[in-house]
């Protein structure tokens, strides 16, 4: 079990510290002017994601619950807004996020039944 919980969060810090360094790097880029309805809904939802995995270095199974809905969120969100290639826009955004509820998950059930 405690081999998961580094497991989950590892993968959830990484992919939490990637779209950070994105959304950093956009900023700073001047594509942050940019504010479209799109931008918008996918900086809230990838801040929801990094405020699950946080939550979930603390309470497993709390923050495993906000991270997977945050993380199916941005998955379908990335499925509907990218132009080609949908399926590897789900691969890379969210689909990070959703292995490391899962694995949040687990590892509360367990805390939970024992």
């Amino acid at each position: 079990m405690k081999a998961l919980r580094i497991i989950a969060r590892i993968i959830g810090t990484a992919a939490a510290a990637w779209w950070s360094a994105s959304l950093i790097a956009s900023t700073i880029n001047g594509y942050g002017a940019l504010l479209t309805l799109e931008a918008v809904m996918m900086v809230l939802l990838v801040i929801g994601n990094i405020s699950g995995t946080i939550i979930a270095w603390f309470r497993e199974r709390e923050g495993g619950v906000v991270l997977g809905c945050f993380s199916v969120s941005l998955s379908v969100f990335a499925y509907f807004s990218a132009g080609h290639n949908n399926w590897f826009a789900v691969l890379v955004s969210g689909f990070p996020f959703l292995v490391a509820a899962v694995l949040f998950l687990v590892i509360g059930y367990k805390k939970t039944k024992s």
